[in-house]
């Protein structure tokens, strides 16, 4: 199924002529992350859009989903500066960090300060 997804996702401008929209671009995130989390972390760079938090939340899934808090770090800093109640973010951090084990935590300094100051 998933690739049959991906196959009608691929043809929808080249064959069909249909621009994808967010909501396309969501779908496909979710299903990328069945599978392969690198696959969503490529695609949701070449979206077309600016990437909404719930695009950035699906990215956020898929890092939860296979224990990578590097690629939940990468969605962290997209999240952050869209002001959005980002409380479920910061538990899904402390959360992944923690079950790694290595005590490594998000660093402040690679997100923009306004943005952490205005939500942590």
């Amino acid at each position: 199924m998933v690739e049959k997804g991906w196959n009608y996702f691929t043809k929808m401008k080249s064959e069909y002529g249909i621009d994808p929209s967010i909501q396309h671009y969501g779908c496909m995130l979710d299903l990328a992350r069945v599978r392969d989390h690198n696959k969503t972390k490529g695609l949701i760079t070449k979206v077309p859009f600016k990437p909404t938090s719930r695009i950035w939340g699906s990215l956020l899934a898929a890092s939860r989903q296979h224990k990578d808090v590097e690629l939940a770090e990468f969605a962290a800093k997209e999240i952050l500066p869209l002001g959005r109640d980002n409380t479920g973010l910061y538990v899904l951090l402390s959360n992944l960090t923690l079950k790694q084990g290595d005590g490594k935590m998000l660093d402040r300094s690679t997100v923009d300060e306004n943005s952490w100051d205005d939500h942590g």
